[in-house]
Parts: structure tokens; sequence; C-alpha cells
């Protein structure tokens, strides 16, 4: 039995299985300076709720450094543009900065592009630390994501132990 205040008259929107990707399949270039934008925006949004976690987007990206494998050196090097092209392997000890990257990224990219953004995630914790941030992006206020959190079902387990979570502009 679900609560009255989760069900809604609204389908979600269907996925166009046979479309061409949003951005046309092109690899995703976005410059250092793009990336601190977004996280100086991120944090203007959640300072606009009174009260509520507030994620420090542009000083936890002020600790990341980006060091991309430059080929012709054969090391890594550091780089003030960030470019995906189909798949790319982020790596770095724990607390180095991946999870901010891929939220201010992700933040960037729905708020800026038409490409629709797909982070698949371990755990229902963790679902709920990505999901608050993509939602602000959409101008879902923050007080109401924090309490609806609070009376979510518990999710049914998913194949695999993963989920997955869309994020759209």
């Amino acid at each position: 039995m679900f609560d009255a205040e989760l069900l809604t008259d609204t389908l979600p929107r269907a996925h166009a299985l046979d479309a061409p990707p949003a951005g046309g399949g092109e690899p995703i270039d976005v410059t250092w300076q793009e990336l601190e934008n977004a996280a100086d925006e991120m944090d203007a949004v959640e300072a606009t709720a009174p009260k509520g976690k507030r994620g420090g987007w542009a000083g936890r990206l002020r600790r990341v450094k980006l060091l991309v494998r430059d080929v012709e050196l054969s090391r890594f090097t550091e780089q003030g543009r960030l470019r995906i092209d189909r798949l790319l392997h982020l790596v770095g000890m724990v607390g180095a900065g991946k999870s901010t990257l891929r939220d201010i990224l992700t933040y960037h990219l729905v708020t800026r592009t038409p490409r629709r953004v797909t982070i698949v995630v371990g755990d229902v914790a963790e679902t709920l630390a990505v999901v608050r941030p993509a939602r602000c992006a959409g101008g879902a206020d923050p007080r109401a994501l924090d309490q609806g959190a609070q009376h979510q079902p518990a999710a049914p387990p998913h194949r695999h132990g993963r989920r997955r979570h869309h994020a759209r502009a």
C-alpha cells in the first residue's frame, strides 16, 4: 500500500528507444571554469532554501585536481578541460572528489545541454544523496526533498543490487 501523496495522475515520460542520443552522441567537453560556475550556481540554488543541508559545492570542487592521462607523455597531467568520449573511468582515493565531480558535471549537463544523464549507484543511501542535488537542478525545493525522503517506503530489491537514476533538463 502506498501513501496517497506518492500516487500521482501524471505518468512518467517514456524513453524513445529508437531516438538518437541527446547531444547527437557527441563527446562531452567541459572546461574546469564551466564546472566551477556550475558549483557556484548549485550553492546559490541551495542558499535559497531557509534550512537544510548545503553541499558546499564550490569549496569541494576547489579541493579536486583533474589529472588526465597524457598518452604522449605516458603520465597523468593536470588539465583545465574534461572530455568524455563514450566511456570514462574516474578513479581516485576515498575523498578525492569523484562523486563531487560527478554531481557537478551532472548539474552542468542537465541545466546547460539537452542531454540525459544516468547515474548507477549501489545502495538506497547513495541514491538519495545523488537524487537530491539533481532534483534541485530542476528547481525542486530542497526542503521538500528532505521531508519527502523521510516518508518514502523502502525500495524493493533490485536485480544485481544496483539502481539507475536519471536526471533530465
